[in-house]
């Protein structure tokens, strides 16, 4: 199997990015497809319509095991590898929803624009297909999975120090999410989140987050 391009997005490390598509929708993210592939092979996909990437793991290291430890749960409770969403699999395959904004073409080069990426920055990309509002359903009533709870739960976020204009919607979207592992409570630790161009240190005061400060590094692949 080989990759058909790879994806670009804020996210420069695992760190930080969010646990599933749509989730933040400031990343102005981009999939380039591979040099092989012409403007012929997005023919069909419009602008706004959604799209399922897969994609590979690959900046998932460790031994192959049935069961997992889902960090929802804290990492206390394992879980079966097929009936969780854990990115360790037995072939690192995974699937993405995401919405396409724009194709654009430059240098022989194909990209395609979207909102909602949750992959680290270069992520190699199996696949890419059209969402079908119909077959993509569930054709009949089903029980609710473990994983879903009845709302999203986000926490505030803070500045106390500056920040740029252009990165504060991005890092208000990725901090309401609250990346921490879900068995870290220690209100003195800062965390640090490497984004675009920034790295975002903050730490957390009972249900508010805290920038407290913001590092400018040299460019990446996103800017």
């Amino acid at each position: 199997m080989t990759e058909v391009g790879r994806i670009f997005t804020p996210y420069q490390t695992k760190f930080g990015v969010p646990k599933q598509g749509g989730m933040v929708l400031a990343d102005q993210s981009y999939i380039e497809l591979s040099s092989k592939f012409s403007l012929d092979s997005v023919r069909g996909l419009d602008n706004g319509q959604f799209i399922w990437v897969l994609w590979l793991f690959h900046q998932c290291e460790g031994k192959e095991k049935e069961l997992i430890r889902p960090p929802k749960l804290g990492g206390n409770e394992k879980m079966g590898v097929f009936g969780a969403r854990s990115p360790f699999r037995p072939n690192n395959i995974a699937m993405s929803l995401v919405r396409l904004l724009r194709v654009e073409s430059q240098y022989s080069k194909i990209r395609l624009i979207i909102e909602g990426a949750d992959m680290v920055t270069g992520t190699p990309v199996l696949d890419i297909k059209p969402y079908h509002p119909v077959a993509d359903t569930p054709w009949a009533e089903y029980p609710t999975p473990w994983f879903v709870k009845e709302s999203l739960e986000t926490k505030k976020v803070e500045f106390s120090c500056e920040v740029p204009k252009e990165h504060k919607e991005l890092i208000e979207e990725v901090l309401r999410l609250d990346p921490r592992p879900a068995y870290h409570n220690d209100p003195n630790r800062i965390y640090v989140n490497h984004l675009r161009r920034l790295d975002v240190h903050w730490k957390v005061n009972d249900d508010i987050i805290e920038v407290v400060k913001t590092v400018k590094k040299e460019s990446n692949d996103l800017a």
